[in-house]
């Protein structure tokens, strides 16, 4: 596992953030269509694919889902379909944002800087490499409140596993590479996907129930719990206490049946077997961490440069920052894979909301919808027009009134006049 890909896990060993969240269902019908509007920013248009971008926004738990959403009859994972599960678990949504860039120029992957989570700067590697050498190199700032990108909407999946799936065999490999593709390929299967009875019992002897726990800043935890919808968390009894996820799950991360020992570019695989469990939690968490920041709907690989890049063990060729993922694509459109191999539902306001009151989404996760440049500008616009307008009505009533006013005068003199001879007079008088 390269330095510059994998943060030092051995400083690690400290405990995950495992924040209190005590879900309280609402139940009253006002609050469950409160919040109907579907945010979609200039939705109706075609956009090229390399001016799309996404983001990962984190988990949230619904216990009034509506029966409507494509996946709730799903055989992937969900709090309803999960083999053992109680069938009574409030259902756990991933949720993500896609975004749109208004200000493209047509210059593919070169047109951008990207993020790198690893040394909190952007990288600029692509833009050297744009057609004919010039390159507006705008960032991929999504996650940003200043973001220049434009929101296309909110999408949110149940079958969380399915869309892991998509994401990780495809944009994934390509942006994390083979060693930490190899971990995180195996340990998706291992995650809870229902409320399930865990076998462990409380010092009173009530059952103990396990299932996905989101966490704040978008991440992710196995929860206990103490009633069979997985809502009310179950409260350790002291250091000694015996019930912990770790005793009860084991360090299920490590325990998937992917090939902990891929190859990354010809390379030597890890061991990932090793890791303790809070290692692999981190190492978990340091994956996600490239999807909370803005990323292309096409996929990518910066390390490939000057067709040196080999996958397989054989070289492809191509061209530079070709994405080959896992399977046997090229810079495939990630976003249209969501869409197209999974349950993906649209995500309302009312989602929103209740994910943001649970703590668990990341920073700025309406970024884009109001805050962004591009909207900013966009109303600017739409208010300079809007004050002309008024300056021209304004202008066309003042000489309105001055025309009826002088017409008002000119009347006036007329009627006011003497009155003249008539023409067909004769001017000589008897």
């Amino acid at each position: 596992m390269t330095k510059d890909k994998q943060r030092d896990l051995s400083s690690q060993d400290g405990s995950q953030d495992q924040q209190q969240f005590n879900y309280v269902a609402p139940d009253d019908d006002e609050y469950q269509n409160t919040y109907r509007v579907q945010p979609f920013a200039e939705g109706i248009s075609e956009y090229d694919e390399y001016q799309q971008a996404w983001r990962f926004l984190g988990f949230m738990v619904d216990c009034n889902a509506k029966e409507t959403d494509d996946d709730n009859q799903h055989d992937g994972g969900g709090s309803n379909s999960y083999d053992g599960g109680t069938g009574e678990g409030c259902k756990r949504y991933l949720l993500w944002a896609a975004y749109v860039d208004l200000e493209y120029e047509g210059g593919g992957i070169g047109e951008y800087q990207y993020y790198n989570i690893d040394n909190n700067a952007w990288d600029k590697t692509s833009c050297n490499y744009a057609q004919d050498g010039n390159s507006r190199c705008a960032k991929m700032d999504c996650h940003l409140d200043s973001t220049h990108f434009s929101l296309l909407g909110f999408f949110k999946h149940q079958s969380y596993d399915d869309w892991m799936e998509q994401l990780f065999k495809h944009e994934g490999v390509c942006v994390w590479g083979y060693n930490q593709y190899s971990f995180m390929n195996s340990a998706r299967n291992s995650w809870p996907q229902g409320c399930a009875d865990s076998g462990s019992t409380t010092a009173s002897g009530k059952p103990i129930y396990t299932d996905l726990k989101p966490i704040s800043k978008g991440g992710m935890s196995a929860g206990l719990y103490t009633d069979t919808k997985c809502t009310v968390e179950y409260q350790q009894q002291g250091s000694d206490d015996p019930n912990t996820v770790e005793n009860i799950l084991g360090n299920f991360l490590v325990g998937g049946d992917g090939d902990h020992n891929s190859n990354d570019n010809g390379g030597g695989g890890d061991d990932y077997g090793n890791l303790s469990f809070n290692q692999a939690m981190s190492l978990w968490e340091y994956g996600f961490e490239h999807f909370k920041v803005c990323q292309p709907c096409v996929a990518y690989n910066l390390n490939n440069v000057g067709g040196g890049y080999y996958d397989d063990d054989a070289n492809q060729g191509g061209d530079n920052f070709d994405c080959y993922d896992q399977a046997d694509y090229t810079n495939v459109n990630q976003c249209m894979k969501f869409m197209a191999k999974t349950s993906m539902n649209t995500a309302t306001f009312r989602d929103l909301s209740l994910a943001q009151s649970q703590g668990t989404l990341v920073d700025s996760p309406l970024a884009g919808f109001m805050d962004s440049r591009a909207r900013s500008t966009h109303y600017m616009m739409e208010s300079a027009g809007t004050v002309m307008n008024y300056v021209f009505l304004a202008f066309s009533v003042a000489i309105l009134f001055y025309g009826v006013t002088n017409f008002w005068r000119v009347r006036r003199k007329v009627k006011l006049a003497p009155k003249t001879q008539k023409m067909d007079e004769p001017l000589v008088f008897a």
